[in-house]
């Protein structure tokens, strides 16, 4: 019941906050895991009942969700054929910051075209040793994927990559037996970028969201940091075309187109 009050309160905001309601849809919409929506409902209930602000109330539920170790992360195992190499991307700002063996300008007019990175992805050091930051890497596969930087930020669903920067690709083996997920709006933290796919989609993947028109797009899943921490010299290839070096243009985002 108090969830129906938290849902009621928050359905006044979100109508003028696209990002609030495309977050609630994701959370009504998410067929997948039933049990697991029941309980994160209840979850966002309590947290309401003890502080009366619907936005806030989702917000503490989300961060409860986010632990490495969390029971909410990884609800759907994957169980299809694996490609034998899978992709990944990083922004050139994150890249410069955290990853690259040497300093670059993330924002160069001529951007190097291959960078090593310096450590392992979504990694940390802890007692001198790299362990998992974040529990998943986000990943996707297909012979076609676009070679333009504001492409794979629009057809990938990557909102927070920042205008004006580049995008790097990183190519990942997979071993056969390789622990593989689904992505679920609880692994997407409620994202409002994202979307579940369609309740009659046949594939055992996920799907990317065009941020433009709500389109659901490219096959994306799920791999665990910790097959990758031995792996600290990824090579990062310019997302470009051959002939020339392309930054992310600026684009209109829509969250709520599509739900």
């Amino acid at each position: 019941m108090t969830y129906l009050k938290w849902k009621k309160s928050l359905a006044l905001i979100v109508q003028n906050q696209p990002n609030e309601y495309a977050r609630l849809w994701n959370l009504e919409h998410e067929t997948r895991i039933n049990k697991k929506s029941v309980q994160l409902k209840r979850l966002i209930g309590r947290k309401y009942k003890s502080q009366r602000s619907a936005i806030d109330a989702l917000n503490e539920a989300i961060e409860e969700t986010k632990p490495i170790n969390s029971k909410w992360l990884g609800s759907l195992k994957f169980s299809g054929r694996l490609p034998n190499s899978v992709v990944t991307y990083m922004d050139s700002l994150t890249l410069s910051r955290y990853y690259s063996r040497t300093f670059f300008n993330p924002k160069s007019p001529r951007p190097s075209r291959s960078v090593t990175l310096s450590r392992p992805l979504m990694a940390s050091l802890s007692g001198g040793k790299w362990v998992p930051a974040k529990r998943f890497i986000w990943i996707t596969f297909d012979r076609n994927l676009p070679q333009d930087p504001t492409a794979v930020k629009r057809e990938m669903g990557l909102d927070h990559y920042p205008q004006d920067y580049y995008i790097y690709k990183l190519d990942l083996a997979l071993k056969p037996k390789q622990s593989t997920f689904i992505p679920t709006c609880l692994d997407a933290g409620l994202n409002s970028a994202w979307m579940p796919p369609p309740v009659n989609f046949p594939k055992q993947w996920g799907l990317t969201r065009n941020l433009t028109n709500g389109q659901r797009h490219w096959p994306e899943l799920l791999v665990e940091t910790q097959d990758y921490l031995h792996q600290s010299g990824l090579q990062g290839q310019l997302v470009s075309p051959p002939d020339k070096l392309v930054a992310i243009n600026p684009m209109h985002i829509d969250y709520k187109i599509g739900r």
